[in-house]
């Protein structure tokens, strides 16, 4: 036995009841719709990474690439090689690099953005990405484009959840209270 009491609830201070299926559902949604936002903002930083490392294969005298880097990062790393092959300096691989990381660091920040909840980071790096596709359908890289579309719309669904978690209020964890019992008023 101890000698400490556990104090009494307030007369009229409301007590919590379990939180009903439709709180416990609404929850569950905002926790997908989170999952889904943060999953499809990642998609930047991934293009973001495959492409420079496509870029350092490339520039090295590899021969294979990332089907979710970028194509206009291949342009530059084409463009640069051919140059450099018809006796050009190495500082065209350089000046390649160097473009390369603006492209890939534009992601990178449209990835941190898009994180922070900006719809505009989406959009920007929806149009930037689909353009890109386009670039690689020019050159007939079939299957690079077809993953940036794969892609897109993995990114659209972010965007998508974002616009759900923008359009609804916070749901609020806890149940909803018991009704109070009244309160004796001392005559």
């Amino acid at each position: 036995m101890s000698d400490q009491t556990v104090p009494e609830p307030l007369q009229g201070s409301p007590m919590p009841t379990e939180p009903t299926p439709a709180q416990v559902e609404a929850i569950h949604q905002r926790i997908l719709k989170q999952k889904a936002h943060s999953s499809g903002a990642g998609w930047f930083y991934w293009i973001a990474g495959l492409s420079l490392l496509t870029s350092i294969i490339s520039l090295s005298g590899g021969t294979w690439s990332f089907l979710a880097g970028l194509g206009v990062t291949q342009v530059f790393d084409g463009i640069a090689l051919a140059l450099k092959n018809s006796g050009t300096g190495d500082w065209v691989k350089g000046l390649s690099l160097f473009l390369d990381l603006l492209a890939a660091g534009t992601f990178i920040l449209l990835g941190v953005f898009a994180r922070k909840g900006s719809p505009a980071a989406y959009v920007t790096g929806m149009v930037l990405y689909g353009l890109d596709a386009v670039i690689l359908l020019a050159f007939r890289e079939w299957f690079g484009a077809g993953f940036h579309a794969f892609a897109l719309i993995q990114i659209w669904a972010g965007f998508s959840a974002l616009r759900w978690l923008n359009g609804r209020p916070a749901e609020a964890p806890t149940a909803p209270m018991a009704p109070s019992a009244p309160i004796n008023e001392p005559s």
